[in-house]
């Protein structure tokens, strides 16, 4: 052994050494095992990216910084670390704000950011009627020229039925959203279903969304159909309207948006990212669920087509009981428990997801021509109704 070291050895006491050793091991832990994401869930953004040195053939002077960001993005327990910090501010604050949820103590309810509703640039806002308008009434020509009858389903916003106190502001008047759904109804002729008033009505008993996720709840799904098959049925006077005392009930504190009634524990609140062991204390509300004695009659099958923009594989469902009529039902993730009810309608109904589509009606038309539908359904909600907007994009 180097006589150095020896002498060192000698001198240097446990306390030294046990220090020394810490601090290596302290300085190795968070550049161990570095995150390779691209994305961070948790925090919705992209994470920096791994810095160069020469970029196009010249040095980047940037290299200290931009390898601080990629660092501070990516070490060992970075995600343990951000989980800690939120439950910390979980626990001790009556209202915690964190990225894009807001989070009510006092009634364990989460805001997401897609609560509020529309608030477009005011000098566009003359423009963007104008657009709805010649939209939906383009769409409707080429149904009445096909033979097809338009329904459109507007879900109310979430924040409508749950009046807290959130900072800054008492309540968010959805004005702008209002607004077009009242000169859609004037200046269209498309039949518009908004059920605000009838779902505020049946709140009183049953929650139309959940307080954990920003889906309406299998009740509020229930109203929704309900007011649509209405209006339908004014239309189509031999179809059945699903009535509720034909459906087992019962309740669950879970949230499920899907068709197949896969529980989960809401999205706003799984945002956070927190322990596990608050699950009991957070879900600590009852929502109505639903089971069809008629389910082991309806069929449903994958129905694929390509688009310009995408493979997408979405449903087809055939019910030996419903009305001889085609329906393809359009709309964003709360149509999946609208699909808890309307297939039971009608013999044929085709789902065609719009989740990442955003309306685009030349995506549809090939779906269309080749189903020959006898009704189309559009259902979206008061905060994407700028969706609308994209139909001849």
């Amino acid at each position: 052994m180097n006589k150095k070291i020896k002498i060192f050895l000698k001198k240097a006491s446990l306390i030294d050494i046990f220090f020394i050793l810490f601090f290596i091991i302290f300085l190795y832990i968070p550049i161990s095992h570095i995150n390779k994401s691209q994305f961070s869930i948790f925090e919705k953004r992209k994470l920096a990216s791994k810095p160069q040195v020469i970029i196009n053939n010249k040095i980047n002077y940037n290299f200290g910084k931009d390898f601080d960001k990629w660092f501070n993005d990516r070490f060992f327990l970075r995600f343990q670390l951000l989980q800690l910090n939120t439950l910390i501010k979980f626990l001790l604050n009556k209202c915690l704000i964190f990225e894009q949820t807001v989070y009510i103590k006092k009634h364990n309810f989460f805001y997401a950011s897609g609560d509020f509703g529309l608030y477009p640039d005011a000098k566009y806002q003359e423009i963007e009627k104008e657009l709805y308008v010649n939209n939906l009434n383009k769409l409707n020509e080429y149904y009445i020229k096909n033979n097809i009858k338009l329904y459109l389903l507007i879900a109310p916003r979430r924040i409508d039925f749950f009046n807290y106190k959130i900072p800054y502001n008492t309540r968010i008047i959805n004005e702008y959203g209002n607004k077009i759904i009242t000169l859609l109804k004037e200046k269209t002729n498309v039949n518009i279903i908004y059920p605000i008033q009838e779902m505020q009505k049946e709140n009183e008993y049953n929650l139309m969304y959940y307080k954990t996720d920003h889906h309406w709840t299998k009740k509020g799904a229930y109203i929704g159909y309900r007011e649509l098959m209405k209006e339908i049925k004014k239309d189509f006077p031999n179809v059945t309207i699903l009535q509720e005392d034909n459906l087992i009930k019962y309740y669950d504190n879970n949230v499920s948006e899907s068709l197949n009634q896969t529980q989960h524990l809401g999205q706003s609140y799984i945002n956070l990212a927190l322990p596990l062991f608050l699950n009991k204390k957070i879900l600590d509300t009852q929502y109505l669920y639903y089971k069809n004695p008629q389910n082991n009659f309806l069929k449903m099958y994958n129905y694929k087509y390509t688009t310009i923009y995408n493979d997408k594989i979405d449903n087809e469902f055939y019910y030996e009981k419903g009305l001889n009529k085609k329906v393809i039902l359009i709309g964003n993730s709360f149509v999946g428990n609208l699909l808890e009810f309307l297939p039971y309608s009608f013999k044929y109904t085709l789902h065609l997801d719009d989740n990442d589509r955003l309306m685009n009606f030349s995506i549809y038309k090939k779906a269309i021509e080749e189903f020959k539908p006898d009704i189309i359904i559009i259902n979206t909600n008061t905060n994407c109704l700028h969706n609308l907007l994209r139909i001849y994009n």
